[in-house]
């Protein structure tokens, strides 16, 4: 499974959350960097399937 769609598991359980929760949880199934994982997050935001909500708090697009 890729880090993308990962994320995108984590995203359709919880309507928001923090950098933090995701972190915890991708980490538990793949060894990746902060900056690799906010990669993976801008990229999901500029393709309209995650939004920030506020500093390190992600959620649905708005």
């Amino acid at each position: 499974m890729s880090t993308a769609d990962m994320i995108q598991d984590f995203v359709n359980s919880h309507s928001n959350f923090t950098f933090r929760e995701l972190a915890c949880y991708v980490r538990n199934r793949e060894d990746i960097s902060n900056s690799g994982l906010l990669w993976h997050i801008k990229k999901l935001i500029k393709q309209n399937q995650l939004s920030r909500l506020s500093r390190g708090l992600y959620g649905y697009p708005a």
